[in-house]
């Protein structure tokens, strides 16, 4: 095989893809992989879900591309249909294309809203690799790509709420940026203690809190976004991967009470794009379904039996978004569970594997993991 023209990014599996039907991916020699991966959670409705189809070739007769230069119709069905399923009292949204741009726009909102410009990131985090949100991933100790990031930061270590009040009470901090769960770190889910501090000297001092929901969001841990299932009180939400199913399309969503931080402060050519918020609607529409909410459930009570499984150390994380510290290297786990048909994530703790599945994914297929888990650790 000639040499690839292509710049490395991750390590890929070894596969050569031909399609993908649901939850599924076929290999070239036929051989099928039930996706525990998704991704990196983008197809949280399985690969070539209808509605997305449907959605794409009915936008694709009308217009296919416009920028915010032109007011679109789409453009403000897509908001509706994203604030229709967020927090009470959220009401602006701004459309993006990845999400690292929505957390990077959520920063520059949290600077002009505060007049601030003091960042509190958590160890372990991860918000994207452009020249904001790389400086606020892993931890101080963290060889940047970048070597001056264009705000301070104040780190906080995972979990410590001794350490967060003292982050907090100087009272100059824009913003806290946080994964509600931790996804690369290993599925790790801030404590009581932690959300507690956090809620209460981020209100006392007029600290925005920035609630990174790229992973966690829509419906994958249980309720529709990760911070309101550990009740944490946010000021801003970035969404992206599966709210375009698999479409390239991210956003910011803030709360009512900051109306516009300041006149010309967004801007972005594809950003809102027809086709985008398309996709957008089709997802929020989806997500939003009773049925899909009950699938994540039931798929959630089948992985929460993992901690039966000899060799599995720990279970981490909420809903179908999982991380399970295992007995042997992650790396040889992922490879044995490939072998037997099933693609997982790794995670930057060397014993956890990440499960990342589509919300579609079925009672029986989450049951026959378990069993290849199993069959792997034993």
């Amino acid at each position: 095989m000639s040499e690839s023209p292509l710049l490395s990014s991750y390590p890929p599996y070894p596969i050569e893809l031909d399609r993908a039907e649901g939850c599924e991916l076929i290999a070239k020699n036929g051989k099928r992989y039930v996706d525990f991966y998704g991704g990196h959670c983008v197809c949280i409705l399985g690969h070539n879900p209808p509605g997305l189809r449907d959605a794409l070739n009915k936008q694709m007769d009308r217009i296919t591309f416009y920028s915010a230069a032109l007011p679109l119709p789409e453009r403000e069905q897509a908001a509706r249909e994203l604030l229709s399923i967020s927090p009470k009292g959220f009401g602006k949204v701004f459309f993006v294309n990845s999400g690292a741009e929505a957390n990077e726009n959520a920063l520059k909102f949290a600077f002009a809203a505060t007049g601030r410009s003091t960042v509190v990131a958590v160890e372990g985090a991860f918000h994207g690799r452009t020249a904001g949100t790389d400086p606020l991933c892993g931890g101080p100790h963290r060889t940047p790509h970048y070597p001056h990031p264009p705000f301070h930061i104040r780190w906080v270590e995972f979990g410590n709420h001794d350490a967060l009040e003292e982050a907090l009470e100087r009272g100059d901090v824009a913003a806290v940026i946080l994964e509600p769960v931790q996804s690369m770190a290993g599925c790790r889910t801030h404590p009581p203690e932690f959300v507690q501090t956090l809620n209460t000297l981020a209100k006392k001092h007029g600290t925005l809190v920035i609630a990174d929901e790229i992973q966690g969001g829509l419906g994958r841990c249980g309720a529709m976004w990760s911070h309101e299932a550990l009740g944490m009180n946010v000021d801003l939400i970035t969404t992206a991967k599966g709210v375009g199913l698999g479409f390239p399309v991210a956003a910011l969503i803030s709360h009512s009470r900051f109306g516009e931080p300041g006149k010309g402060l967004f801007g972005s050519t594809f950003g809102g794009g027809p086709l985008a918020c398309a996709a957008v609607s089709a997802a929020c529409k989806a997500v939003a379904e009773k049925s899909v909410r009950e699938n994540t459930r039931k798929v959630s009570e089948v992985f929460d039996r993992l901690r039966e499984v000899k060799g599995v150390k720990e279970l981490l994380g909420l809903g179908l978004l999982r991380g399970v510290r295992v007995s042997k290297p992650a790396k040889e786990v992922k490879d044995g569970l490939f072998a037997r048909g099933f693609i997982v994530g790794g995670s930057n703790d060397p014993e956890v594997i990440r499960l990342m599945p589509p919300l579609t994914l079925s009672v029986k297929q989450a049951e026959a993991f378990n069993a290849a888990l199993a069959d792997v650790l034993a």
